[in-house]
């Protein structure tokens, strides 16, 4: 499948992300590889949590907690991936093709 004009659309959102949270102040510091990971995980942990509570978002309340953790955590790996130069967009895509081919589970129980 040809992703073309979709790649073009997340790399736009990829860098209207980066770019607004260099304007809210989120990389006036140092960045660390490390230190920018965790705040995706706490992200998906707070998902989780929500979940467990049967929380809707207190930001957003027409979405529940969980779904938008995962927008946070996505939101947080483009911006990383364009603050650190690494090209996350296109190993997305080159990842799915990839796993097209796989066998069913990937050959795992789970």
């Amino acid at each position: 499948m040809n992703f073309e004009s979709l790649k073009i659309d997340l790399n736009n959102l990829q860098d209207e992300i980066h770019n607004n949270a260099r304007t809210k102040g989120f990389w006036s510091m140092e960045r660390t590889v490390p230190h920018t990971a965790m705040l995706i995980v706490s992200e998906l942990a707070g998902g989780v949590e929500g979940d467990r509570n049967g929380e809707l978002d207190r930001h957003l309340p027409q979405y529940d907690r969980l779904t938008i953790k995962l927008a946070d955590a996505v939101i947080r790996i483009l911006d990383m991936a364009k603050g650190f130069g690494l090209p996350v967009i296109d190993a997305i895509i080159d990842k799915h093709d990839f796993n097209i081919g796989r066998e069913y589970m990937h050959g795992k129980k789970y």
